[in-house]
């Protein structure tokens, strides 16, 4: 039994591993999408497109091993809700990663544009969100569910850098209509960076789960 215990034990930590590898994967796609996006780099944005592929045939092995785990060693308590947790988790950081390709594709698209106004708020936008993962990620390496509190504090920032960004780009269209074209697109990167933030909460939200047994809110919203 006490064997059978170890071997399980190291399984788990496999687990939490591969996590942790796509997450961090995942904080590479968010930084080089927005560097493709100021820097115009069209050939950077489908590097970022291709690599997603990547992440998502991670997720799935994931996906497989979670099944496995459940399946072979009818996990307890704290166990179940780690396993069950992961399999969660590892969905958000696989939609948060599809964020990452639809701003390489905003990025590509906007590349030969004219841009309207210098980035200023928006590189502060994905630099929170990279912090924010970087974190959930050692909180949940870790199962630190205060951490994981603070974490979901900060989605505020997020929030606000989104409706600050969203108020400035309808009056730059409300007073130059040929610039609808260049801030819709614009409007859909900020939006993806929202939606990222909200993914992060909901990774911080499961780790409390795990390590509590209670679900901070309810994470319905995210799942598209």
């Amino acid at each position: 039994m006490e064997e059978i215990r170890k071997t399980f034990a190291q399984e788990i930590n496999e687990l939490k591993q591969s996590v942790m590898d796509i997450g961090m994967m995942s904080v590479e796609l968010i930084q080089g999408a927005l560097k493709a996006l100021v820097e115009r780099d069209t050939a950077l944005a489908d590097e970022i497109i291709k690599a997603d592929e990547k992440i998502d045939e991670k997720s799935l092995e994931i996906e497989e091993n979670c099944l496995k785990l459940l399946a072979l060693q009818q996990p307890m308590a704290i166990d179940l809700r780690l396993i069950s947790g992961v399999w969660k988790i590892n969905t958000d950081i696989e939609r948060l990663a599809d964020h990452t390709t639809k701003i390489a594709r905003k990025a590509a698209i906007l590349a030969p544009l004219k841009q309207i106004k210098p980035y200023e708020d928006l590189p502060k936008m994905a630099a929170k969100t990279v912090e924010m993962l970087k974190s959930s990620l050692d909180a949940f390496m870790n199962l630190d569910a205060i951490k994981a509190n603070e974490i979901i504090a900060m989605d505020d920032e997020i929030d606000e850098y989104n409706h600050k960004i969203f108020a400035e780009l309808v009056s730059i269209m409300n007073k130059d209509a040929s610039s609808i074209n260049y801030v819709s697109h614009l409007m859909s990167v900020v939006a993806s960076f929202e939606r990222i933030g909200d993914h992060v909460t909901n990774i911080c939200e499961r780790i409390v789960f795990i390590k509590t047994g209670i679900l901070p809110k309810s994470d319905w919203r995210l799942y598209y």
